[in-house]
């Protein structure tokens, strides 16, 4: 299973259920890259291998439990990774784009045999062993959520869907294997008989306390990640309502399907992200990109008069990171005049993937884009609900030297989300990278701490007034 550098949980087209790939135009790779790519390879760090001839690819997971293929054609990996980059005859990097997209490196294999040892099946057991071997492959963060028996949850899962072998059992028993962990990037999604079932590890630490009593006492037959959703898309209606649509707020535009929301009130500039993905219909980084500039072009241009831009990502989520990191890029300040007009890279991070077989921190730069930008004093508001890409977007802001951070701590869920299938073709997600900031301070669960703590849940009827108490004093 494949995935880009999404970070909220969306899945691609060859995983993602009622998206087929083959209704879709696949980019295919040249002649030359076929005949180059015939033979084996392993990827670094996401327990993947593939073998490819001239017609027909098989793609494996690799686990310390055992591998078993995943069901991808030559022409839908062609269509997820159609740039193809010849490090040397025994290394490749494929990837959705040369610069700013998801890309994997592939060493060459004598054998897919010399990985792949010990065949997984479909059955109950399998499944278990597939999801436990992937986990302590790839997982970096099981000490950090206190889980110390990883062995003994799998054991204790296995015994149990030896007895009961069926799809709700086996549910049940992942499910209460992750049991502790709170990561927005962890989750199962199961075709179940009554239906489809999807766990998700999420957790807000600041909100979740107080939701989680209005969501018991009330009637409701939704399942609370449903309740809370539907409560965080009202706080932001409500939100964008006190401070743009009531005086002495301006609307002045939305875009990305209404993701992108921005104006003016009592002469600051606002703008409100809702989360960096998905601003049209597709799942595609390319338009998103596209769509992001354009309206950032619209955003520069109607806030250029304003006494200070208060960005607000408190309820933000997910997307692609190149996404935030462009939308940033409006804000980074631009080399001095009567320097070299080689732009200044500021250091937003650094990230790692955890079971890469030689894993290495990765810079971060953010520079200021060649398109039209903001140069005066930017206020970032954050929360617990800001999560994963808009965190990464916080990071960025954070490198600027005219930018403050105001609220509470970020969620702390970094990493790209890793997607993955099980050997009955259920899907998993976890997170798989480790970042850390400027400084060196390692962000998972911790997340982003503002420069000015601010809680702005705790009197959670009046969050809107506070956004607009922020705002005016933003001056």
């Amino acid at each position: 299973m494949l995935l880009r550098t999404l970070k909220t949980g969306l899945l691609l087209c060859v995983l993602a259920s009622g998206v087929s790939c083959h209704s879709l135009l696949p980019k295919h790779w040249s002649r030359s890259d076929i005949q180059n790519l015939q033979g084996n390879w392993q990827s670094d760090g996401f327990g993947l291998a593939l073998s490819i001839d001239r017609e027909d690819l098989s793609l494996y997971n690799i686990t310390s439990e055992g591998c078993y293929p995943e069901p991808v054609t030559l022409s839908e990996i062609a269509y997820e990774l159609p740039f193809v980059d010849f490090i040397s005859d025994s290394k490749v990097r494929l990837g959705d784009a040369p610069e700013g997209g998801f890309n994997f490196t592939f060493d060459r294999l004598d054998s897919i045999d010399s990985v792949c040892t010990e065949s997984l099946g479909s059955s109950a057991v399998d499944v278990v062993k597939a999801y436990a071997g992937t986990m302590s492959n790839l997982y970096p963060f099981f000490e950090l959520h206190n889980i110390n028996d990883w062995s003994i949850r799998t054991q204790r899962a296995i015994d149990t869907v030896k007895s009961n072998a069926s799809d709700e059992t086996v549910f049940k028993a992942l499910v209460e294997m992750i049991n502790g962990i709170q990561d927005s990037h962890v989750g199962i999604a199961a075709q179940l008989p009554n239906g489809p079932q999807r766990i998700s590890k999420r957790h807000l630490r600041d909100l979740d306390p107080i939701l989680r009593p209005r969501y018991e006492a009330q009637a409701n037959d939704s399942s609370y990640r449903r309740f809370r959703q539907e409560f965080i898309k009202e706080l932001r209606r409500k939100t964008q309502q006190a401070v743009l649509e009531n005086a002495p707020g301006q609307l002045l535009g939305t875009a990305a399907d209404g993701k992108l929301i921005w104006g003016t009130h009592a002469g600051v500039g606002y703008l409100l992200i809702h989360q960096f993905a998905r601003y049209s219909n597709t799942i595609d980084l390319d338009t998103d990109l596209a769509i992001a500039a354009n309206a950032m072009d619209r955003v520069v241009q109607d806030l250029k008069n304003a006494d200070a831009i208060v960005i607000d990502v408190s309820l933000a989520r997910g997307g692609f990171a190149s996404v935030a990191f462009g939308i940033a890029s409006r804000f980074a300040p631009p080399a001095p005049e009567t320097e070299s007009k080689t732009p200044i890279q500021y250091l937003s991070h650094e990230r790692k993937v955890y079971a890469s077989r030689n894993p290495q921190w990765e810079p971060v730069y953010i520079t200021a884009s060649d398109r039209p930008t903001f140069a005066g004093a930017v206020t970032v508001i954050t929360s617990d609900a800001t999560t994963s890409a808009a965190e990464e977007f916080v990071l960025a802001m954070k490198a600027f030297p005219q930018v403050k951070i105001v609220g509470t701590a970020t969620n702390g869920s970094f990493s790209d989300m890793l997607e993955k299938s099980l050997p009955n073709g259920w899907s998993i997600g976890l997170s798989h990278q480790v970042y850390r900031d400027a400084q060196g301070v390692e962000l998972e669960r911790q997340g982003v701490i503002p420069d000015t703590q601010l809680p702005l849940f705790q009197a959670i009827d009046q969050f809107p007034q506070t956004i607009v108490s922020i705002v005016k004093n933003s001056q």
